[in-house]
């Protein structure tokens, strides 16, 4: 099995503060109705086709009490979160990491909680993942755009969900540089797009990058969204340096390429004007 590297470790960081907090407040795992639940999954094995895969993850320690058919891809059964994020393309590790904790969170968001209670709010995240596989004595290893569906599986008894099934179907054969599939969304189980928990996903996950990027990030973008349209005037408005704004600038951009990997922005004034318009 592929040994967990430090950077993903470090990129779990956020991922871990979330899991924390929540087993302070979240007490034995129950089922909704036990029978009901062990059902559903036992229908869903059966049903799964050879182009998908699915886990329970256990959200407490983010490891995999069942997995299915698992082995056709990877060659082994696989035990946890970190051990799957080793099969994640780099380059949306983050993107992936940041959509996937944000639509969580959004899901414990109390007007969402009678979707969480039914069982019924899912989100959808399409990555590739890295697959591999022993076909005539030699290893073939090759990226395929999988989307992720995930809903509540167990909940507490303060309906707060514990554990949660996912499920992977594959979608095509990944091509370099092909930022342009990777979108989120906030759906119910039916797979129709709820738009107003989607614009709240974006809207949340805009407001978790202000955040990271820090003060003096969020008052040049703030200049550039009142319309301000070139660095040095923002340096004057601000009261700071030219190259400070241009420094800054940078981060801004590496965040948020990373953020949203599809969108390849070349200016944080393109960034400010997507803040501005909202999700697409």
């Amino acid at each position: 099995m592929s040994a967990i590297s430090g950077d993903i470790e470090q990129k779990l960081g956020a991922m871990a503060e979330i899991l924390n907090a929540m087993a302070e407040r979240l007490g034995s795992p129950v089922f909704p109705n036990d029978e009901l639940v062990e059902q559903e999954w036992m229908q869903h094995i059966t049903r799964l086709r050879s182009q998908e895969f699915c886990f329970i993850v256990d959200l407490r320690n983010m490891s995999f009490p069942k997995e299915a058919n698992t082995d056709t891809f990877f060659g082994h059964h696989l035990v946890n979160v970190p051990t799957f994020l080793t099969r994640v393309h780099p380059e949306f590790l983050d993107a992936y990491l940041r959509w996937g904790t944000a639509a969580y969170t959004l899901s414990m968001d109390p007007q969402h909680q009678e979707l969480v209670r039914s069982r019924r709010a899912v989100y959808k995240i399409p990555v590739p993942v890295q697959f591999q596989i022993r076909k005539d004595g030699q290893t073939i290893s090759s990226y395929y755009w999988v989307v992720q569906t995930a809903r509540p599986f167990r909940l507490d008894e303060q309906h707060q969900m514990t554990h949660q099934v996912n499920v992977y179907s594959v979608l095509k054969k990944y091509e370099e540089g092909d930022m342009a599939t990777f979108k989120a969304e906030i759906c119910e189980s039916n797979g129709m797009v709820t738009e107003e928990a989607t614009y709240s996903l974006v809207h949340h996950l805009n407001q978790n990058l202000l955040t990271e990027l820090g003060a003096e990030a969020r008052a040049i973008l703030e200049s550039y969204r009142k319309g301000i349209n070139s660095a040095d005037k923002v340096a004057d408005i601000l009261g700071i340096h030219p190259n400070r704004v241009k420094t800054v600038q940078k981060s801004i951009l590496k965040y948020a390429n990373q953020w949203y990997p599809w969108k390849n922005f070349t200016m944080a004034k393109q960034f400010a004007h997507f803040l501005n318009e909202g999700p697409r």
